[in-house]
């Protein structure tokens, strides 16, 4: 396959002030904040017409997924640049060592960042264009055992990966619902944000599992 990095995803240089720049340069930032705060984080393959591409190699990928090894994700600032510096990776943020994610579908996650357990005490969320919620928890965290009852309930392995702002799924942005500035960059209890999932659960996860 070949290494050549196609014209159509190269961006132009960072002091540009187009579009594509811009977004370069909210990509690379967002990488950046991440590593700083010791989340490690991976290039992702970018939405484009309709489909999903390598950025390195121009091929079409299966969905959103990393464009390197996962064992190589990271918190090193010249790697993060190097990665972002021409081209507009999505930026996949990778669970098991700095934060575990459980994941929910979207309005019982709003519905249980919004209780009052959570309104004191907020756990980093992110809301995705398929309609689902990824709280940010700290590790080791395990399922509460009224949980696996609700199949859309997921705590994601090791390794996995989650798409962080501004990346794009399927031509939409994914969005902070819960900032980690709003924490200070500190995950979440997984204890609480379960203790609030379940106070949440009647009328939303059966609305959408």
């Amino acid at each position: 396959m070949s290494e050549r990095v196609s014209a159509r995803l190269r961006v132009t240089p960072c002091g540009s002030s187009t579009p594509a720049a811009r977004r370069l340069i909210s990509l690379r930032d967002a990488a950046l904040s991440a590593s700083q705060h010791g989340w490690p984080v991976l290039p992702g393959s970018v939405w484009r017409q309709s489909r999903y591409y390598n950025a390195i190699t121009n091929a079409s990928t299966n969905g959103l997924t990393p464009v390197v090894p996962r064992q190589h994700a990271t918190v090193d600032r010249q790697q993060v640049r190097a990665w972002w510096q021409t081209l507009p990776h999505a930026v996949l943020l990778v669970t098991g060592k700095a934060f575990d994610v459980i994941s929910v579908p979207m309005s019982w996650g709003i519905s249980a960042a919004k209780h009052s357990m959570l309104r004191h005490d907020p756990a980093p969320m992110i809301v995705t264009p398929e309609r689902m919620a990824h709280f940010l928890v700290t590790v080791p965290a395990t399922l509460h055992v009224e949980l696996p009852r609700w199949p859309r309930v997921v705590l994601a392995e090791p390794l996995s990966v989650v798409p962080a702002p501004p990346t794009r799924m399927d031509g939409n942005l994914v969005k902070w619902w819960i900032t980690p500035n709003r924490t200070d960059w500190t995950p979440g209890d997984p204890a609480l944000v379960q203790r609030a999932l379940v106070a949440t659960a009647s009328g939303n996860a059966a609305r959408e599992t």
